[in-house]
């Protein structure tokens, strides 16, 4: 089973058993490393008896797989696992360069700049920006690929920065990534 929420919606997990004697619950979080976090007592909500409340404004470090835990003196048991997934729009935008290690590169050359970021779902769109002597000229491409592949021109010397969007929203701008173009002797 899954859910799937919007980062920063409120949402309520809840956990309840039917018991005798009276059961103590416990939630609890299972990592990408697979271990199990408990969700502290104090951010839960105990009633009535044998029920128990998790409500919490979701961040992306929420998401993954819940389970509760009730456990009295017959012995415990697991509820079944429920995974929650988290979508956010894309952040921590950046750009890597290859075909050049220092950004330099010759009039004919090839360079590839990707726009790396985090999001979930994946981006959908990318946007291509380029600047010289801080002034956006008229250049920009929005594409499906997050690859930007160029044969080298004179006119490619700039600032390149990348942008992407995905079902949840536009991300930020990448910081400038800054191409220069040495002339062929």
């Amino acid at each position: 089973m899954r859910s799937e929420v919007t980062e920063g919606q409120t949402i309520t997990i809840s956990c309840t058993v039917e018991s005798f004697p009276q059961s103590t619950l416990t939630l609890m979080r299972i990592n990408t490393n697979n271990q199990a976090e408990i969700i502290p007592e104090e951010n839960l909500y105990s009633r009535p008896i044998n029920s128990l409340y998790h409500t919490f404004t979701v961040t992306s470090a929420d998401a993954g797989w819940y389970v509760c835990r009730a456990q009295n003196t017959e012995g415990s048991k697991n509820s079944k696992q429920k995974e929650l997934v988290v979508k956010y729009k894309p952040r921590k935008t950046s750009i890597s360069v290859s075909g050049s290690s220092d950004n330099q590169v010759k009039v004919g050359g090839s360079l590839t700049l990707t726009c790396d970021t985090d999001a979930n779902p994946a981006p959908t769109t990318y946007s291509w920006s380029r600047s010289k002597n801080q002034q956006t000229d008229s250049w920009w491409k929005n594409t499906n690929r997050r690859e930007l592949s160029l044969t080298i021109q004179r006119a490619d010397e700039a600032c390149y920065r990348c942008s992407s969007s995905n079902l949840i929203g536009g991300g930020d701008k990448s910081q400038p990534v800054c191409i220069q173009v040495l002339s062929c002797l």
